[in-house]
């Protein structure tokens, strides 16, 4: 992978924390054709960014309540600069703009109490990839708020999860 044009500081450090893990996968004894991020909240809009990053290295990417859309959530956490200054930086930072090719396959995870980050923008980005034919799922958490405790998880949504994982980064 590339280092994609500059998107915000945090998606060049994820991407160049990527690579590292890639160039050095050998020596750490990682799969480097297996990686798999997770990210709740800004860190799940960071794993959705990845996963629609062209030749973005993972297997899969797991979202946690995340920021799917800044265009509609209000990136101001998120970007550098006001929306009016750099738009078209917003747009590539957000993934729900970025899906002109196939991403890796993703899992959404969000309650529907989240009073900081609306899950309907989950829902809306889950329905986006299911029109174009990606490969995705999404756990809706009946009462869960931002950042849930992940007790709140039944043993299906675990189930699910794990059922994700290993369809698309394996089984060992």
């Amino acid at each position: 992978m590339n280092l994609p044009a500059s998107d915000g500081v945090a998606h060049l450090e994820l991407a160049a924390g990527v690579m590292l893990i890639q160039e050095h996968a050998k020596q750490w004894h990682v799969a480097a054709d297996r990686l798999v991020i997770q990210g709740c909240s800004a860190g799940g809009h960071l794993a959705l960014w990845l996963a629609t990053e062209k030749s973005c290295g993972i297997s899969c990417a797991i979202a946690l309540y995340p920021v799917a859309d800044i265009l509609k959530w209000g990136g101001e956490l998120l970007m550098p600069a006001p929306f009016d200054e750099s738009r078209e930086e917003w747009r590539k930072a957000s993934p729900a703009q970025r899906l002109e090719r196939r991403p890796s396959p993703i899992l959404l995870i969000h309650g529907d109490r989240d009073e900081t980050v609306d899950f309907r923008l989950s829902v809306d980005f889950y329905n986006k990839l299911l029109e174009k034919e990606y490969e995705a799922e999404m756990i809706i958490v009946e009462g869960g708020r931002h950042s849930f405790d992940f007790s709140a998880l039944s043993e299906k949504q675990f189930q699910s999860t794990a059922r994700f994982l290993e369809t698309h980064f394996g089984k060992e």
